[in-house]
């Protein structure tokens, strides 16, 4: 929801970018390919309604508030509500954070997470480490509860003034063999919800896995999911986390930069040899085949192998796959794999 990109030229409904329709004058509601809905309301002492900001002066950003005080102040709340549809991965947009929410002061942003389970986790939220003034506005946070669904967020500020800019999300696997995300288009301000359908046989529950602050999904144990995200994204295994197990890699994209990172589990030039050809040596330790829409990996780890599923990967790759699914194995590994440190 919201838009992750200025707008110039924006589509507005009832005045709002991307923020679903209004229920009153305090409350909209965004409605999901799925059917459901999420709501995103305000709450103050002085009854002001949501208002869509567009950069009006140099502290104020293009996200949502409510409509006095430049956008949300101190006393008043902001309360997305995914209890339709409870997330386990949450991105997220804090525009207008001017000079006040400078690192290390005391004003911020403060977000309360409610998860399923009843409890709440609360975060604190500022400018980056020494960011000063009003040059950036702008910065992107998120917060991640695999096992314990996020049902509400709930935003307010101990001072200054703020928007929200855009939310996005996944959900938790929702069966055996498929589960939902949510996502924002990084140059438009469109938001849907997708259906990712696993094609495994006998697929058990899927955990998913968050990356770190450098862009890195690091699989563990266990059956996984990966969601990658618009920018660069590095899928890395490690040796000591085969487990004869099947990972799935979701939003794979080429024209970002990601890389299936295997440097730990297969190391090429030492396996290789003075003598012999790498590229056969590759060829011998990866397969690659087509299982219906997907890309799956066989890594051949020594005492185990690890499957690992590009979802969607016959058309992110059809560059190396023919009509009847016989794939240039050695080209596309030289685009996707990271096979040396």
């Amino acid at each position: 929801m919201g838009h992750t990109s200025e707008v110039n030229d924006p589509t507005l409904v009832d005045g709002f970018y991307n923020w679903g329709t209004r229920v009153n004058s305090r409350e909209r509601e965004f409605e999901l390919s799925n059917g459901k809905n999420i709501s995103v309301s305000v709450v103050n002492s002085n009854g002001s309604s949501l208002k869509q900001y567009a950069n009006q002066s140099s502290h104020i950003g293009y996200g949502i508030g409510d409509s006095d005080g430049g956008g949300m102040n101190q006393n008043e709340r902001l309360i997305i509500d995914f209890t339709e549809n409870p997330l386990t991965y949450v991105q997220f947009g804090l525009d207008g954070l001017g000079g006040l929410f400078v690192d290390g002061s005391s004003t911020r942003v403060e977000i309360t997470f409610a998860l399923e389970d009843g409890s709440e986790v609360v975060k604190s939220y500022q400018k980056s480490p020494g960011d000063t003034g009003n040059s950036q506005l702008l910065y992107e946070f998120d917060f991640s509860s695999p096992n314990n669904p996020i049902v509400s967020m709930e935003l307010e500020s101990t001072g200054g003034s703020w928007e929200l800019r855009y939310i996005s999300g996944y959900e938790n696997p929702t069966s055996p063999d498929s589960f939902n995300y949510l996502a924002v288009d990084s140059d438009m301000e469109v938001s849907e919800t997708k259906t990712v359908t696993l094609t495994l046989e006998n697929a058990p529950e899927y955990t998913a896995v968050d990356a770190d602050s450098n862009g890195v999904f690091q699989a563990g144990l266990g059956q996984e999911v990966m969601l990658g995200t618009d920018g660069q994204d590095i899928f890395k295994w490690l040796d000591d986390a085969l487990d004869s197990g099947k990972d799935v890699v979701v939003n794979f994209n080429i024209e970002d930069g990601d890389v299936i990172d295997l440097s730990d589990v297969l190391d090429v030039d030492e396996e290789a040899g003075v003598d012999d050809d790498v590229d056969e040596t590759i060829d011998d330790l990866i397969n690659a085949e087509v299982v219906g829409n997907d890309v799956v990996l066989t890594v051949d780890g020594g005492d185990t192998e690890q499957k690992i599923v590009i979802h969607q990967g016959k058309e992110i790759l059809e560059d190396y796959i023919s009509a009847n699914d016989s794939i240039d194995e050695l080209g596309m590994y030289a685009e996707i794999l990271k096979l040396t440190d």
